[in-house]
């Protein structure tokens, strides 16, 4: 798949002093920046050419990022990945410059505080799968605690999952739900931690080609507005099938 249309998406929004923006015209944020960079740096790691000008020049942004207070574990980590990816020096150290605010996390505060490098060993807690809605959280709770979940439980999840696709080809948030392309990114992420995709792995990729948009990135679903954080669940999830292609 030709992927020229991404890059060229992320650099019209990419900002002088580095980072990048959910549009041409808006500044640049920790969020837009850590998108722009997984998909870029995936591309460039599967073979895509990316160009170095996409890639540099955006220590300046990140450090002075470092120096805000108060950021969620979401933030936290999405600064986190991007400085470790583009191995910039973090000259506050990792402690303080990835500190997040105290209080009682929930599960997607112990997912971003986990892939940050803390340990949430022992089986989960009632109270936390109880947090478990839509797709999204599904995956979330399966990075967390996988190794402690009972084989039948896997199941239903797998079968649960199944059903979240729809006649489109896409996934829904749960089953009988309109299918979101970020649902698609998080429905494949599950089933590789839960090792089984039985998806109909063509409608899947039909659906996510037709969110692509004439700007360069992806939409939420066809016809809709792309931004970096929809066009990363685009590209990550064309990857991941791919690589899914090349297993089987």
């Amino acid at each position: 798949m030709d992927f020229s249309h991404v890059v060229e998406f992320f650099l019209a929004r990419k900002k002088v002093d580095g980072g990048f923006g959910a549009s041409p015209r808006l500044p640049a944020t920790i969020e837009d920046t850590y998108y722009a960079l997984r998909s870029l740096l995936a591309l460039k790691d599967n073979g895509y050419h990316v160009p170095q000008s996409a890639l540099g020049g955006h220590g300046k942004f990140l450090v002075k990022k470092l120096l805000e207070h108060d950021r969620s574990p979401r933030s936290s980590y999405q600064l986190f990945w991007c400085l470790r990816a583009l191995d910039i020096e973090r000259p506050l150290g990792d402690k303080e410059a990835f500190r997040v605010r105290a209080g009682q996390y929930d599960l997607e505060d112990l997912f971003y505080i986990r892939r940050m490098g803390a340990r949430c060993g022992g089986p989960p807690s009632v109270e936390l799968e109880k947090e478990i809605r839509t797709i999204r959280d599904l995956r979330m709770f399966l990075y967390l605690f996988r190794e402690n979940i009972p084989r039948r439980q896997r199941s239903r999840w797998i079968d649960w999952i199944s059903r979240c696709q729809n006649p489109d080809g896409g996934l829904g948030f749960m089953p009988g739900t309109t299918s979101f392309l970020e649902n698609c990114y998080y429905g494949v992420r599950a089933l590789r931690l839960l090792g089984d995709f039985p998806l109909d792995k063509r409608a899947l990729y039909t659906f996510v080609l037709s969110t692509r948009s004439g700007k360069g990135g992806f939409g939420r679903r066809n016809m809709g507005v792309p931004f970096p954080s929809s066009t990363w669940h685009g590209v990550g999830t064309i990857l991941a099938l791919e690589q899914v292609e090349k297993r089987t």
